[in-house]
């Protein structure tokens, strides 16, 4: 979704999701019920040939099923934030992520009514620059884009080293999973073409890890960027958004 600030443009995105509706896959099966009272924590999964949310709430699935970040999507009634759901969507046969998150829209439209559309607004963001000394960057040697965060053996009692290999990652791919991981726009303006692997390694505290493992992720890839050969720059960009014109919450099944 983006000009690139959104992993497509929304727009364009909507329009082709229904124009290709009714040739588009779907799920055989889904499934949504509200998750137990005593449901801690909200987690969602996919594979090949499913996905599953556990106690999420209508606007993780939006911000799940369109890969934008909580500040992208707007409106919509209160209880799409405060009520909290479980969805088990099988599919026939083997498909990827982006193909199942593309069969997960009509889904939330035909089970929840949700009714939305893009507009723009201007919110912060942060701008992904080339800065110096990109020799990490290797011409990717091909297989999928990927991001993968490891931990070495820890190289004392109090640190840890994290280890960051990226494959076939395009800045644009860059861009998309860092809006993921910061839950903030990213943009690219690099000016880089084609895709690269790279490997860097960072060390962090194992308190970090231990006390907040979401801030130790960040934590890590803020200090990775600048070995990698870039620079961020927080600065206010018109960004598209969905716009939540309708929702209702879904009958038992």
């Amino acid at each position: 979704m983006r000009t690139q600030t959104l992993p497509v443009i929304l727009t364009a995105l909507l329009a082709a999701t229904e124009a290709v509706a009714a040739q588009a896959p779907a799920f055989e099966a889904v499934s949504v019920k509200p998750s137990a009272p005593d449901s801690k924590g909200s987690q969602t999964t996919s594979d090949p040939g499913m996905l599953i949310a556990r106690g999420v709430s209508l606007k993780q699935l939006v911000e799940w099923a369109y890969q934008v970040t909580p500040g992208q999507v707007s409106g919509g009634p209160v209880w799409m934030d405060s009520k909290f759901f479980d969805l088990t969507a099988k599919a026939e046969g083997e498909h990827s992520k982006d193909e199942l998150l593309r069969m997960l829209r009509p889904v939330l439209s035909e089970r929840f009514k949700l009714a939305l559309h893009p507009e723009t607004k201007e919110m912060p963001v942060y701008a992904l620059t080339a800065g110096p000394n990109r020799s990490k960057l290797q011409e990717a040697k091909g297989g999928p884009a990927n991001i993968a965060m490891r931990l070495a053996p820890p190289v004392s009692d109090k640190d840890v080293t994290v280890e960051i290999v990226g494959q076939s990652v395009s800045m644009q791919f860059l861009a998309d999973y860092l809006s993921g991981i910061f839950d903030r726009v990213f943009v690219d303006r690099t000016e880089i073409k084609g895709s690269f692997d790279f490997k860097t390694e960072v060390d962090l505290e194992q308190s970090e890890i231990r006390n907040n493992k979401r801030a130790a992720v960040i934590a890590a890839l803020s200090d990775a960027l600048p070995r990698l050969g870039f620079k961020l720059e927080s600065r206010k960009e018109r960004v598209e958004i969905l716009l939540i014109d309708h929702a209702e919450e879904p009958s038992a099944n």
